[in-house]
């Protein structure tokens, strides 16, 4: 009987750490969607697009460099775009935006992608990480997102996809990390508008002030190739990926249109020829239902923030003339 109680007790310990184990990942489930963080934003980008866009809207997809260089409000103002959002978020790259292209429940009259010139050169990935995170937020991966990914590098990430919610919240932790992060750069950067970004659809801009040229040089220094680039290349991938999104827009009735950003002059080492290369990649490409518009020599070294991010000045140039080529009736100055 004695030996009977000896084993049992620790049967019942194991019991409790398990029974506790399970009650901390329930916990979490419901817990970390809560978590501010970067990736927060995803949860009302995934909710806006699948149940509150209306339709005969623009829709603006891309990078933090889209975010502080479209201002969907200015767009309305100066085309006959009645709504128009920016849908953008850090680190949007070509499969993110994808995974929420293809949760678009409605008919938007424009689809708008931005893309920077050096992205067209590459194939992206999905990380666990942002894969993780559309999952906590309620994704799931449809047919057209699939057969997309299915046609890239990132194939043999589906099966991430398919995961239990224990696990989910277990892979998930990172999330707490991210939050100590994010507010240990808001006490670094006072212009650094992080707590509105989570909601914020229509001039979702991280800054607000010019980095001091202390702070901003280095990053010139850092970004700038090392040597001379004179040749544009792209990805015949990521030009496939391109055409099966346009086929998607078309279905919903809506115009794809891909926007090469602009590149700060100060990056000096992207030469003439480079530049002239991104013109002739535009105007060769045709696709139905596909608008292709070069920006990328459209800002000068004033209308940036830093070496990448456009100011309020040139998210104004860059909206004013988006809003006049799209002219969806007559630009209204």
């Amino acid at each position: 009987m004695t030996i009977l109680k000896k084993a049992t007790k620790p049967l019942f310990l194991l019991s409790l750490i398990c029974m506790g184990g399970i009650a901390a990942a329930i916990i979490s489930i419901l817990w970390l969607p809560k978590i501010p963080s970067d990736f927060s934003r995803t949860q009302t980008l995934l909710s806006f697009v699948k149940n509150q866009a209306p339709s005969g809207s623009t829709l603006v997809f891309g990078n933090s460099v889209t975010m502080d260089g479209v201002n969907a409000k200015l767009f309305i103002k100066n085309s006959c775009t009645k709504t128009c959002f920016n849908l953008s978020s850090p680190g949007q790259n070509q499969l993110e935006s994808l995974l929420l292209i293809s949760s678009i429940a409605s008919k938007p009259q424009n689809i708008i992608h931005v893309y920077s010139a050096t992205d067209l050169g590459r194939q992206d990935f999905l990380s666990k990480q942002v894969i993780n995170n559309f999952l906590l937020y309620g994704y799931k991966l449809n047919d057209f997102a699939k057969e997309t990914l299915l046609k890239t590098n990132n194939a043999t990430g589906i099966s991430d996809f398919e995961t239990n919610k224990l696990t989910l919240a277990f892979n998930c932790r990172w999330l707490l990390s991210n939050y100590i992060n994010t507010n240990f750069r808001k006490l670094l950067r006072n212009d650094l508008t992080l707590d509105h970004l989570a909601s914020e659809l229509y001039y979702p801009r991280n800054y607000t002030s010019k980095f001091p040229e202390n702070q901003r040089m280095p990053l010139i220094r850092q970004f700038n190739p090392k040597t001379t680039v004179s040749n544009f290349v792209f990805d015949s991938t990521k030009l496939v990926l391109i055409q099966k999104i346009g086929d998607f827009a078309s279905k919903k009735g809506a115009k794809y249109v891909v926007v090469i950003a602009p590149i700060n002059p100060e990056l000096d080492n992207y030469k003439k020829e480079y530049f002239e290369g991104i013109d002739t990649f535009c105007k060769k490409q045709s696709f139905p239902n596909i608008q292709i518009i070069n920006f990328s020599d459209l800002l000068t070294k004033d209308d940036f923030v830093d070496h990448i991010h456009p100011s309020e000045s040139g998210a104004n140039k860059i909206t004013n003339e988006l809003a006049k080529i799209l002219n969806e009736c007559s630009f209204k100055q």
